[in-house]
C-alpha cells in the first residue's frame, strides 16, 4: 500500500516549483565545529571556538532557510497563528539524513520511505513509555570516541546491577549514573561535556530496543555511602538528539540478572590488550557470538573534525554468524584478523551502513554472557553489497567486512550482570505442529499451530506476536536470496536456521489450544516464501512464547479505532477478537459493560477483493458485538477496486479526512491503534493530527 498522498519534499528555493526535490549537494554537510576546547565555567570563550560557532550558527540558518521551503506563506501563517510552526520546522530538520544514509538508503531501495516517515519514526524527546522501559533496565550499551577519535562501544551498568541507574530529569534528558569499568578503553571518555554518546537500551529477554544519540550535557562525581564503605558515584547527563525505537528481530531472547553473591565486579577485572591479529581463543569467542553491537559515527575523519553523532546498533543471528579470518597488512607485511558478518533486513534507514559510508571506522562489542566480561574492538569496515558471498548467506542484504586495529578483553567479573542462554528464557522454547493450513488471499496465508506435547499454550493480548524459527535448506535460502524466479538446489540440504516473528491472528485468550499466525507471501523474503512454498500440514516449527508490547491500553476510555493496511489486518484482528469478547465476557474473559459505551471503528484498506483477507471473519465479530449490545462499526476500502468488487464501502486509501469523517467530534478524544507499511502509518499519523486527534493517543506497530 503506497503513501496516501503525495509526499513533500525540500525545495531549492522559494522560486523553485513546489515539489523539486533539493540535491544531496544543496543541503549543507551536517559538521559541527572542532571539539578541541571548550568553554569551562568562569573562562572567556577562545577566538577558535567563538568563530566555529559564528560557522555552526550559519550553517544551521542555510538548513532552517531550506526547511522552511517546505511551507507556502498561508501555511506558515497558519503554523504562527497556531503557535506550531518552530517545533514543525525541528520535526522537519529532524528527517534530513547526512549525505551516507541518503546515499546508501537511495542504493537500498528505501530512501522514499524513510524520508516520508523518519520525522514521524525518529523523536527527539523520550516518550513516557520508553522513560519507564529505561528506568527498569540493569545496563545499556554505549558508543564513543577515544582520544584518537576511533569509535568503541562498551557497557554501562550500576555498581550492583539493579535498575533505576538509567533516569530521565526531563523528556530531553538522560542521566546515566554509571561509567565505564576499569581499564575500558573509554574510561574517559564521557569526561568531556559536548562529547558525542550513542546508546542502545535493549532488554534481551523481551527482545525490546531503543537507539538513543546525543550530546554529554554534564559530568558529576560524589561521595555516597556503600556496604563496603564510601565509595565514588559517577553519572553522566546526556542531552537527547535522537530517539528510534527498533523491532525485536534478530535478538537473542536473554534474561539478565544481577551476578551472584561473591561475583560482584572487582576493583579492576583482568585486562588484555590486542593489536592488529587476535590470538585463536579470542577469535573463538567471536565466532561462537549470536550477539555483537555495533559502534559508528558520521562526519568524524580527523580531516574533517570531531564527529557530528555516534550510534550503536545491535547485530544478532545464530552463534557462528560472525566469522574470523586472516590476511596480510600490506603496510606492515603481518597478519591481520578480519571479521565478516551479515548485515539482514532492517527498518530501512541503515544509520550504521550510512555512518560508514562517510568515516568507515568503527567499533565492536561482545559481551561474555556467562562470565560477565567483554571484548572492545575497534577498526575499519567495508560493506559489501552484491559479491556472490553475499547471495552465499540465507537473508543477507549485504556484508561487513572489519578489519580489526586495537582490541581490549576485559575478562571475568566486569560487569556486574549475567544472562542466562537463550534456550532457559522463561521455558518458552516449544515446538509445535502445523494442523491447519489456509489461503486466506492470493497473497496471505494462515498456518494453524499446535502444541505437539500435551497441554494448554500461554495465552497473549491481541497485537502481540509470535517468534518463530526453523530449518532452510540451504539451496532453497540461496535460491530465495539470488531472485523471485531462481530454483532451489535439491541436492543442498545443508539446515540454514531463519527467526522472524509475525504478529498472532487467531482470538486471544488466557490459555490457548492453538496459534494462527497469518503470513504474506514476500518474493524475496525467506521465511513466508519458505512457510508458504515448502511448510506444509504436519510439519514441525520452533516457537517461542508470545511477546511484544502493542496492546490495548485499557485506562482509556473514548472510542477505540483500529486502522490497518494489507497484511496489517493481522494485529488489529486479534484487538477486535479481545474488544469483543471482553465487552461480552466471552472466552475466558470478565464482562467489561463499559466497552458498550465506546464505539469501536475497524477500517482496513486493501488493494481489492483477491488482496482482501479475512473479511468474512470481521464481519462475524461485528455481529457478535452487536448482539452483545456493543457499537463495532466496519469500513474497507479498495486501493484499486476490480469491476466485481463488493466487499468495499470506498475507493482510495485510508486517509485523516476518512476517520475523521467516520467519527466525528469524537476523534478528539479517540485512541487510534495502527499497522501497516511505514510510509501509510506515518502518513495517517499527520493526517489525523490535523483533523484534531492528540498525538498521545496514536499507537503503530511496525513490520
Amino acid at each position: 500500500v503506497a503513501a496516501a498522498s503525495p509526499l513533500r519534499v525540500l525545495r531549492v528555493s522559494q522560486g523553485a516549483p513546489r515539489g523539486a526535490k533539493v540535491p544531496a549537494s544543496a543541503i549543507p554537510p551536517p559538521q559541527i565545529s572542532p571539539a578541541a576546547h571548550y568553554k569551562q565555567p568562569g573562562q572567556a570563550e577562545p577566538a577558535e571556538t567563538a568563530a566555529a560557532r559564528a560557522v555552526d550558527v550559519a550553517r544551521m540558518q542555510e538548513v532552517k532557510t531550506l526547511v522552511e521551503s517546505l511551507f507556502h506563506a498561508g501555511e506558515v501563517a497558519a503554523q504562527k497563528r497556531a503557535g506550531t510552526h518552530e517545533k514543525t520546522l525541528k520535526a522537519v530538520e529532524r528527517d534530513l539524513f547526512h549525505a551516507g544514509e541518503m546515499e546508501v538508503q537511495e542504493r537500498a531501495g528505501t530512501r522514499q520511505e524513510v524520508e516520508a516517515c523518519g520525522h514521524r519514526i525518529t523523536q527527539d524527546r523520550i516518550p513516557d513509555k520508553q522513560q519507564l522501559f529505561l528506568a527498569n533496565l540493569p545496563f545499556l550499551v554505549a558508543a564513543a570516541r577515544d582520544a584518537d577519535g576511533r569509535p568503541w562501544a562498551t557497557v554501562l551498568a550500576s555498581r550492583t546491577g539493579s535498575t533505576g541507574f538509567a533516569q530521565t530529569p526531563d523528556d530531553h534528558t538522560l542521566s546515566v549514573h554509571a561509567l565505564p569499568c576499569v581499564g575500558d578503553v573509554l574510561e574517559g571518555s564521557f569526561d568531556k561535556i559536548g562529547a558525542e554518546v550513542g546508546l542502545i537500551a535493549i532488554e534481551l529477554a523481551t527482545r525490546k530496543r531503543t537507539c538513543i544519540n546525543g550530546k554529554v550535557k554534564a559530568r558529576e562525581m560524589h561521595m555516597v555511602a556503600g556496604e563496603n564503605g564510601t565509595v565514588v558515584d559517577s553519572a553522566i547527563t546526556v542531552g537527547i538528539d535522537q530517539l528510534l525505537v527498533h523491532c525485536p528481530q534478530f535478538i537473542s531472547n536473554r534474561p539478565c540478572r544481577a551476578a551472584p553473591a561473591g561475583a560482584t565486579p572487582v576493583p579492576a577485572p583482568h585486562r588484555a590488550a590486542y593489536g592488529r591479529c587476535l590470538p585463536v581463543h579470542i577469535r573463538q569467542r567471536i565466532e561462537a557470538a549470536d550477539t555483537l553491537f555495533l559502534a559508528s559515527g558520521h562526519c568524524g575523519t580527523g580531516e574533517q573534525g570531531r564527529a557530528c553523532g555516534m550510534d550503536v546498533n545491535h547485530r544478532g543471528g545464530m552463534p557462528g554468524f560472525v566469522k574470523c579470518s586472516t590476511k596480510l597488512d600490506p603496510a606492515s607485511g603481518k597478519e591481520q584478523t578480519v571479521l565478516s558478518f551479515p548485515d539482514y533486513s532492517g527498518n530501512g534507514f541503515l544509520h550504521a551502513i550510512g555512518n560508514l559510508v562517510v568515516d568507515d571506522r568503527c567499533g565492536l562489542l561482545f559481551l561474555d554472557f556467562e562470565a560477565g566480561g567483554y571484548l572492545q574492538l575497534t577498526g575499519r569496515a567495508e560493506v559489501d553489497w552484491d559479491s556472490p558471498a553475499v547471495a552465499l548467506i540465507p537473508g543477507a542484504r549485504r556484508l561487513i567486512s572489519f578489519e580489526v586495529h586495537a582490541a581490549v578483553d576485559l575478562g571475568d567479573g566486569a560487569l556486574p550482570l549475567r544472562w542466562d542462554p537463550p534456550e532457559s528464557a522463561a521455558g518458552n522454547i516449544r515446538q509445535m505442529r502445523v494442523v491447519e493450513k489456509v489461503k486466506e488471499s492470493v497473497d496471505i496465508t494462515s498456518f494453524v499451530l499446535a502444541n505437539a506435547k500435551e497441554g494448554p499454550l500461554p495465552g497473549f493480548r491481541g497485537g502481540q506476536h509470535l517468534p518463530l524459527e526453523v530449518e532452510v535448506p540451504a539451496g532453497f535460502a540461496k535460491a530465495v536470496a539470488a531472485g523471485p524466479d531462481v530454483p532451489a538446489d535439491a541436492e543442498d540440504k545443508s539446515p540454514v536456521v531463519v527467526k522472524r516473528s509475525y504478529s498472532l491472528s487467531s482470538p486471544p485468550c488466557l490459555f490457548a489450544d492453538t496459534y494462527r499466525i497469518s503470513v504474506k507471501r514476500h518474493s524475496q523474503g525467506l521465511m513466508s516464501r519458505f512457510l508458504h512454498d515448502r511448510v506444509q500440514v504436519g510439519e514441525v516449527i520452533t516457537v517461542c512464547e508470545p511477546g511484544g508490547e502493542f496492546t490495548l491500553d485499557d485506562a482509556a476510555s473514548g472510542p477505540i479505532v483500529l486502522v490497518s493496511a494489507g497484511v496489517g489486518l493481522t494485529p488489529m484482528l486479534t484487538m477486535l477478537y479481545e474488544l469483543v469478547d471482553r465487552g461480552s465476557g466471552s472466552n475466558g474473559f470478565t464482562l467489561e459493560p463499559g466497552l458498550r459505551s465506546r464505539p469501536i471503528f475497524y477500517v482496513h484498506c486493501a488493494q481489492d477483493g483477491p488482496h482482501h483477507a479475512c473479511h468474512g471473519e470481521v464481519l462475524q465479530l461485528a455481529a457478535r458485538a452487536a448482539a452483545a449490545q456493543m457499537d463495532v462499526r466496519v469500513h474497507t476500502a479498495y486501493s484499486r477496486p476490480l469491476p466485481g468488487d463488493q466487499c468495499h464501502d470506498s475507493k482510495g486509501r485510508i486517509s485523516g479526512a476518512l476517520i475523521a469523517e467516520l467519527l466525528g467530534q469524537a476523534l478528539a478524544d479517540a485512541d487510534v491503534y495502527c499497522c501497516g507499511p511505514a510510509v501509510f502509518m506515518a502518513q495517517l499519523q499527520t493526517d489525523l493530527e490535523e483533523h484534531g486527534l492528540r498525538p498521545e493517543r496514536y499507537f503503530y506497530e511496525k513490520f
